[in-house]
Parts: C-alpha cells; structure tokens; sequence
C-alpha cells in the first residue's frame, strides 16, 4: 500500500522541523485521482511537510488539483520536504 503524509505546523527554531505541539496530520493511501487535504494552513502554522513513498504531483491552492492546476510540481517516491506557503491554503496530491 502506497502512504503520503501531510503535516502542518511552525517553525521549530533554527532547524527545518515542525514543531510538534499542535501539528495538524493527514495520512492518504489512495491517489488515483487528486486529494486535497481538509486542514489549512495558518498565520501561526505556514509550514507544510510533504513525505511520500511514492512520486507524486502537488499543488498549493484554496481549492487545488494536483492533477490539472498549472502550478502543480512533480514530488519524488520517498522524498520528504519543508514548504512555507501563504494562510488558508490546502495542499492536493496524485499519483505521477
């Protein structure tokens, strides 16, 4: 079974980390067609941690579509990566 996470939070000093007290986590297994997340970011919690077994397209938005937003990117299989996007956006995945 294929899993990606999405976390978000804050920044925890002076490292790339998310600060763990509050963290909002969503868990997908499915990417046949694009998912967005229910959580959003926020002014105290901009930061988005993406970890992925497989590869996978994502997109930013208020309502994103990993499969046909024009500013989706193209996330490695087991890659993990930090993001600091604006307040009140969702992250969308999909299968690449």
């Amino acid at each position: 079974m294929s899993v990606a996470s999405v976390s978000f939070g804050a920044v925890g000093g002076q490292v790339q980390a998310i600060s763990g007290g509050d963290m909002v986590s969503e868990v997908f297994t499915s990417f046949a067609s694009s998912q967005s997340t229910t959580a959003t970011t926020t002014a105290n919690k901009p930061v988005v941690r993406i970890s992925s077994d497989i590869a996978l397209y994502v997109s930013f938005g208020s309502a994103p579509n990993a499969t046909s937003d024009t500013n989706r990117f193209y996330f490695p299989a087991g890659g993990t990566e930090f993001f600091i996007i604006g307040s009140g956006l969702k992250v969308a995945l999909v299968s690449a």
